[in-house]
């Protein structure tokens, strides 16, 4: 199985949690100069080995760019290169996974799709690639340019990619049934 998102990353700040003397409001720092964005592509490969589940994560950032049809497609051989024999690819129902070129090229390659419900977020485990990524690693991060966003998004999806136990968060944090009995 495959879970495919996009997302975009921006320079406003995603805000958590700041500390701050008693009495004083934290303040962050960021500039609104742009609104020029990065967007990004994430896949959560998930096999099982010996009854267990192993997620590995592929990634693509697209500085400036807004994720099309032809994005999708590239991204998709991507993920063909790095995941081994037939899969599954279950994403949602953006206008861009239901393209003639999308469509066909399922076809070409026999890797199934599933197409998730409309509003149904909490079934896609790449949603939780963005959540953790923007939400836990990046929280109250205020970046002064785009060059600096690229390379702090970047080295949060590689520490994502390097931890087993948080991709597994990733997983289990959907609403799905991945019937973990014994783990």
């Amino acid at each position: 199985m495959v879970f495919v998102d996009e997302a975009g990353y921006s320079l406003t700040p995603n805000t958590r949690r700041q500390w701050a003397p008693l009495g004083v409001v934290p303040v962050l720092r960021h500039s609104y100069r742009s609104w020029r964005k990065l967007s990004a592509q994430s896949a959560v490969a998930v096999s099982k080995r010996g009854g267990e589940y192993s997620p590995k994560l592929i990634w693509r950032l697209r500085p400036g760019k807004t994720v099309r049809s032809r994005e999708v497609l590239e991204f998709l051989r991507q993920c063909r290169v790095r995941v081994a024999g037939p899969a599954i690819v279950i994403w949602d129902n953006a206008s861009t996974h239901t393209t003639k070129r999308i469509q066909a090229w399922f076809d070409e390659v026999g890797w199934e799709r599933i197409q998730l419900p409309a509003y149904c977020p909490e079934f896609n485990c790449g949603e939780n690639v963005w959540n953790w990524s923007k939400n836990t690693d990046l929280a109250d991060f205020c970046p002064r340019d785009h060059a600096e966003l690229l390379l702090e998004v970047r080295a949060s999806l590689r520490r994502l990619a390097r931890r087993p136990t948080d991709l597994r968060w990733c997983l289990w944090n959907t609403e799905l049934n991945w019937n973990r009995s014994g783990q």
